[in-house]
């Protein structure tokens, strides 16, 4: 959806969605800059890889940022 929108915008627009973008992706995931985003009906959800793996079944051998809960 996000290309969409840009693909209608000014240079200026483009220049400050682009540092906006930025700007939320340092502060809140650290400048992760590959995160899935999971998207439903209704609502959705920005993972760490290695978060969406152990949650999709598919955990890795070796975790290096995500831990996950030890039940």
């Amino acid at each position: 959806m996000l290309n969409v929108a840009c693909a209608y915008k000014t240079t200026r627009e483009r220049e400050l969605a682009d540092r906006g973008i930025r700007r939320l992706r340092a502060e809140h995931l650290g400048g992760a800059a590959w995160v899935p985003v999971v998207y439903t009906e209704t609502e959705y959800g920005i993972f760490d890889v290695e978060e969406f793996a152990y949650l999709s079944g598919n955990p890795p051998k070796c975790f290096h940022g995500y831990q996950p809960d030890k039940p």
